[in-house]
């Protein structure tokens, strides 16, 4: 949720992140794992990318991320698939290119190129009407609903917010079916297509048009129509297909200073815009696939105007003073799945995917026929997409860049800037309040159009706010000032947040509203009072 993408940032490990002391202690007992052989790297020889091993061993120990499977992609063939460090914090099983991570919000680019395949086929056109195949679809927006096209679904310019409507899925027990229904509730923050703003829902709802031009489910026919041709054997679409698997990585997370597991979150209800679990060596396939014109026994399976349309931009993304200062772009753009942005005088296609306890980075450039995979076990963002631009520097053959030093230096930077605003948030705390009325007066069940109920418990004169169809969304509640609590939330990958409630005319509680978290639905919901 996302997730998760590349374009949001380091969000859930806000006020996690170890002392300077416990980092190097954490980083200490990895470099130790590494000389007992419990780091070891894949069958393979770095003759293509020298030193590239000691790099990433040195990137690892660094950043505390457990293991990553890297995948490179040069002159149109397969340069690279190795794994490096282990699956499992506190086991020796190495991570090879044939163990298995979540891909999340890279899972996208395989969903706008399986409607592509329907484009060929002349089942589907892009400028087609979206109520054409989802007739029960609505959005809040009765003009966006009629006007909204399959090409809006893959381009984030539908007008809804970043990553609006996400507290319905990413964690929920809803069906892709009621995630699409409960849609009309979510509120639009631009106008339709004026503004570039990151959606999964909508990747959900092209899913669905697949599953109905196919007649079989999303997954069954991206399987098919995709994964199954190019040799993507390995390839999955929900954590229910893992059963019996035993090469695995395990998602982890920093927290209490320490690198720790975390279970594999089921994304299928967010399929089609998430669910996907790949492997290096498939991902290389899926590259090469795509670099190759998509070619299987001398045929092409997409269309070269149909890849054009992938990689054309269809929507401005801002280009930030990071864009420029650090990667030199002067344009970027979202095609059809696909981020853009120039790079060395290139267009580079990207994309992140963000799962619980997970990252993944894939880069390709069209014109060299070169590409990159990098696939992560740790809750964090940076190091995949420091090692994706180090691979990738080398298959375009630029001068090496140290992007771990880098962006290892920007982190802590954003660190001190995230303590500082804490800090402020703090100085503006009014203490020796206390809430206007009793705690129990604030227990009872609260209810949001786009996500549904909540329940505010009083347990033992402690607050507690459980959402009723996310089991592992509960918060404990820690009075902050006046009617506002800080939420501790028992989810890893929840940050902590602020929750707010409001008494009505007759003194007593009316609503509550709360923003759930940066990295699993960043706006901020008012829930209802319902009638005890």
């Amino acid at each position: 949720m996302p997730g998760r993408e590349e374009m949001r940032g380091l969000v859930a490990e806000k006020a996690r992140r170890p002392t300077s002391t416990a980092r190097l202690g954490v980083a200490l007992a990895f470099l130790l794992l590494t000389c007992v052989g419990h780091v070891r790297e894949c069958d393979g020889q770095d003759a293509p990318f020298p030193n590239l091993s000691d790099y990433v061993h040195a990137s690892l120990r660094q950043w505390d991320v457990p293991g990553v499977a890297l995948a490179a992609i040069k002159d149109g063939q397969i340069v690279l698939t190795r794994g490096y460090g282990i699956r499992t914090v506190g086991e020796s099983a190495a991570v090879d290119d044939q163990t298995l991570f979540a891909i999340a919000s890279n899972t996208k680019q395989m969903t706008a190129t399986l409607l592509a395949r329907f484009v060929d086929q002349g089942r589907l056109n892009w400028n087609d009407s979206v109520k054409n195949y989802l007739p029960d679809l609505e959005l809040f927006d009765p003009y966006v609903t009629r006007e909204l096209t399959i090409r809006d679904l893959l381009c984030h310019r539908n007008g809804l917010p970043d990553y609006g409507g996400d507290i319905a899925w990413w964690g929920s027990t809803y069906d892709r079916t009621e995630v699409l229904r409960r849609l009309r509730h979510v509120r639009p923050t631009s106008s339709f297509r004026s503004r570039w703003a990151y959606q999964n829902t909508m990747f959900i709802a092209a899913g669905e048009i697949a599953a109905k031009i196919s007649g079989e489910s999303w997954d069954s026919t991206i399987q098919k129509q995709l994964f199954q041709p190019i040799g993507m054997t390995s390839t999955k679409t929900s954590i229910h297909q893992l059963t019996g698997e035993t090469n695995v990585a395990t998602p982890h997370i920093r927290l209490d200073s320490r690198v720790q597991t975390i279970p594999w979150r089921s994304l299928d209800n967010g399929g089609p815009a998430a669910s996907v679990i790949s492997n290096a060596r498939d991902m290389a396939a899926w590259m090469r696939w795509l670099l190759n014109d998509t070619q299987i026994d001398g045929k092409s399976l997409v269309s070269a105007k149909s890849l054009r349309e992938l990689w054309s931009p269809q929507m401005v993304m801002p280009v930030t003073d990071r864009d420029h200062d650090v990667y030199g772009s002067q344009f970027r753009a979202y095609g059809l799945g696909w981020e853009m942005r120039d790079y060395h005088g290139l267009k580079v296609l990207m994309h992140g995917g963000w799962a619980d306890g997970m990252y993944s980075f894939t880069a390709i450039v069209p014109e060299r026929k070169a590409g990159v995979a990098v696939l992560t076990n740790l809750h964090n963002r940076d190091l995949s997409v420091s090692l994706g631009y180090r691979l990738l520097d080398q298959c375009l053959g630029l001068p090496p860049r140290d992007w771990a030093a880098e962006n290892w230096k920007r982190l802590v930077e954003r660190e001190n800037d995230q303590i500082q605003e804490f800090r402020k948030l703090e100085s503006q705390r009014h203490l020796g309040t206390q809430p206007s009325l009793a705690l129990a007066e604030f227990a009872g069940h609260y209810l949001n159009d786009l996500y549904g109920t909540v329940e505010v418990v009083n347990h033992n004169n402690q607050l507690q706010l459980k959402l009723t169809a996310s089991p592992t969304y509960v918060a404990d509640l820690v009075h902050w000032h006046h009617d506002t609590f800080r939420a501790i939330w028992r989810d890893p990958v929840a940050e902590t947040s602020f929750i707010t409630f409001s008494l009505n005319a007759r003194g007593t509680v009316a609503e509550v509203k709360f923003r759930m978290s940066d990295f699993i639905d960043p706006s901020e919901y008012v829930y209802r009072r319902s009638p005890r």
